[in-house]
């Protein structure tokens, strides 16, 4: 780690070998290329942005705001939004979500594929990782702003030991990281570098960089330009991921060797009387000549990283895994005009969300001013009481005067009737808005492809498959945040991967997770004895290829209660059936005092049925003839078994030869001196032992096959074996 601290910016001229003004042109160029970025996604950030306190809560223009205040009248918000995340996100919570590890090359073994597999369990279930990956997907994440990071570090979980531990995390704040805008993949693998944003106070400044030129520097002084790294009283430091690339040639030698220009390998520059051919060579550092078949250009590349403010380097390092340690999950993206853009659920949505709360807003002032609606009356009947009438909203009056009758008479000499003043009836203004409000709901549902079965309204009139039906249809329309999420889990399981040999180097005892959640403890990088066979084994992690595949589905109450759904609409398809599964049914169940209904039901079932085997019935003899054939298949295997270990002994043996040779022969100066013959003498025998391999292995196949044969066919023949001597016994039994 090297470090630019304390350091006169300003006078750098005693500075022979350029190190500062390295460091410095290496700052202005993360610099440079961390404005660009930002630039790059300040468009789609702001929509973003927007999107995300629209969900919170910031739905009306503030305009609107201080106009409904002025007015006193209401401007309600019925804000849905969170509704219809919280049923995709709680969904993935249901689901059960973990990553496995498999085999790649020939390298790599079941057995430390299996120790990958308990460890990555380990890993997740110490760092927390669903709570991590829910975060990164959910309404701080993908569903919402539309994009979510999960990150991969390395820390000491014991304060006092050198042991270190690989840890899941993810970005609390998605804004504060800066991605490669040219990575195109929806987990951003392809990303070239990557942006962390930290702000710390003043004090917190100094306490984590005391040794920096800028906790002494007064950040208030004219001309320091630092308007975008000192604001609201703190300080913004940047650490910067990045790739160093080194370019290189790499050859394919005409002897089936692979080398390259890393390990000192040149093109040959001297032509010697030997050279009569037109095929390109090369040598290495210590002389020895090889000839050309073939070559490419290749880069290595090595994850570094800087800490940087706006003025110096702070610190900076070397990351021991080949990818940055980074893994996107994002929302649906799309290209516009050569623009891209990225957003949540609600991007769509916020339209009719707005013309709702317009709809519930206008429902509310009408509702609280229907007991103020406007009196409709002949002026003339109520013109004498004008100031009780006036008032007549905002004054309890006992009553209300008005002239019943008129001046005018009609032509029998009675004076005419005034109509009785009333109030306007607003029935049919809120019936209205209560439908329009409705009908916006149900707008919503059709915007985000969630509807009524999967927000968990069951319809009477509907059955329960066609509910599911519903449920699993809200579920499609959204699957691709889950399939993003399975993409990103996928990315940061490669990223463990490289980085587990790399981080567990050394000779030490491991903790692993079992499929079925149980634990123990494994030796890894040292030969031990197992105790169970009593072979010596060495787990190298080190050794092989290993990829990761991220299974999802139901978790384990779900795929229980699919258990007792389905025995229980088995047993009433086949009523026959439900005294033997009557037990196993119990079992799946988890209501107080189940296992000692189903310990009853046990006894009962081998009480009724004591001819059903089970785990714990002597089962019935295997018949002598079936004994000898399985017995002679069985020898057969053992001694193939013999010859195919006597072969591997044989290759071991070879393979260890042509190894300490080659070893050999990287220390002498010459070209090795083997002949054209004895390599295809040593093909031929390579040839003849893979053929007898293959051999060996179709002949075990073929008695394996046989062997399933014989024990399908005893499997068949079972039940009528029992059955006839059941009845040679009654025969037996029968009074003569």
């Amino acid at each position: 780690m090297s470090t630019l601290q304390n350091v006169d910016l300003n006078n750098l001229q005693n500075d022979p070998d350029g190190k500062y003004k390295d460091m410095m042109k290496r700052r202005d160029d993360a610099k440079e290329l961390f404005v660009t970025a930002v630039g790059v996604w300040k468009e789609i950030r702001k929509l973003q942005l927007d999107d995300l306190r629209f969900y919170r809560g910031k739905q009306w223009d503030s305009a609107y705001k201080t106009i409904g205040r002025l007015k006193k009248e209401p401007t309600i918000e019925v804000n849905m939004l969170p509704n219809f995340v919280m049923q995709v996100q709680n969904a993935l919570w249901q689901m059960d979500i973990s990553m496995s590890v498999h085999e790649l090359d020939e390298y790599a073994s079941k057995e430390v594929a299996k120790i990958y597999d308990g460890f990555m369990r380990h890993i997740e279930a110490r760092s927390h990782a669903k709570s991590h990956y829910i975060h990164v997907v959910g309404e701080n994440g993908a569903l919402v702003p539309g994009f979510g990071f999960l990150k991969v570090e390395i820390d000491y979980p014991d304060p006092e030991s050198f042991d270190e531990e690989i840890t899941i995390t993810s970005a609390y704040d998605p804004f504060h990281i800066i991605p490669d805008p040219s990575a195109i993949e929806p987990d951003m693998r392809d990303a070239n570098y990557w942006f962390e944003i930290f702000d710390y106070t003043y004090a917190e400044y100094k306490r984590m960089f005391p040794r920096s030129t800028m906790s002494s520097v007064d950040l208030s002084a004219p001309g320091m330009e630092l308007a975008d790294w000192t604001q609201n009283k703190q300080i913004r430091v940047c650490r910067y991921w990045y790739y160093d690339c080194v370019d290189y040639i790499k050859y394919l030698c005409s002897d089936g060797s692979v080398v390259s220009e890393l390990e000192g390998y040149t093109p040959e520059t001297e032509v010697t009387p030997e050279d009569t051919d037109d095929n390109d060579r090369i040598v290495g550092k210590h002389g020895d000549v090889k000839i050309v078949s073939r070559k490419r250009s290749c880069v290595k590349k090595t994850v570094k990283w800087m800490d940087f403010n706006g003025i110096e380097i702070l610190s900076e390092g070397t990351w021991r895994g080949a990818w940055l340690p980074f893994s996107a999950v994002i929302g649906p993206q799309s290209i516009v005009d050569g623009k891209r853009d990225m957003r949540g659920i609600i991007r769509f949505a916020k339209d009719t969300q707005k013309m709702l709360n317009y709809a519930a807003s206008s429902l509310a002032r009408r509702v609280g001013s229907s007991n103020k609606a406007p009196w409709v009356a002949d002026m003339n009947s109520i013109k004498p009481y004008k100031a009780a009438w006036q008032t007549s909203n905002t004054e309890n009056w006992s009553i209300l005067p008005y002239d019943a009758y008129r001046k005018e008479k009609d032509k029998d000499g009675v004076p005419l009737q005034n109509p009785v003043p009333q109030r306007a009836d607003q029935t049919a203004q809120i019936q209205d808005l209560l439908s329009w409000c409705q009908k916006l709901e149900d707008d919503l549902k059709r915007v985000i492809g969630i509807f009524d079965a999967g927000l968990g309204a069951t319809p009477n009139e509907q059955s329960g498959v066609a509910i599911k039906t519903l449920a699993q249809q809200g579920q499609e329309s959204n699957m691709h945040f889950s399939h993003n999420m399975v993409r990103g889990i996928e990315h940061l399981g490669e990223i463990i991967i490289d980085l587990i040999p790399k981080v567990y180097d050394q000779p030490r005892a491991i903790r692993i997770v079992n499929p079925d959640s149980t634990q123990e403890i494994v030796l890894i990088n040292q030969i031990f004895t197992d105790k169970k066979t009593g072979k010596q084994k060495n787990h190298q992690l080190g050794v092989g290829k290993y990829g990761v595949v991220v299974n999802t589905g139901p978790a384990y109450a779900t795929k229980n209660q699919q258990a007792i759904e389905q025995m229980l609409e088995y047993m009433r398809i086949d009523p026959s059936v439900s005294p033997v599964l009557r037990d196993i049914l119990v079992g799946r169940m988890s209501f107080p005092g189940s296992e000692i209904v189903q310990e009853r039901l046990v006894k009962l079932f081998n009480m009724l049925y004591p001819q059903i085997a089970s785990d714990s019935d002597q089962q019935m003899p295997i018949p002598p003839q079936a004994q000898a054939q399985m017995q002679a298949l069985h020898t057969l295997v053992q001694q193939l078994t013999q010859e195919m270990t006597l072969l591997q002994q044989e290759y071991d043996k070879e393979r260890l030869l042509n190894k300490t040779d080659a070893i050999k022969t990287q220390g002498k100066i010459q070209v090795e001196n083997v002949t054209y013959q004895h390599e295809k003498e040593l093909e031929l025998l390579r040839a003849k032992r893979d053929e007898t391999v293959a051999r060996i292995e179709q002949r075990t196949e073929l008695v394996k096959d046989h062997v399933e044969h014989i024990e399908k066919m005893f499997h068949e023949l079972l039940p009528h074996l029992t059955k006839q001597q059941g009845d040679d016994n009654a025969t037996d039994q029968k009074p003569v």
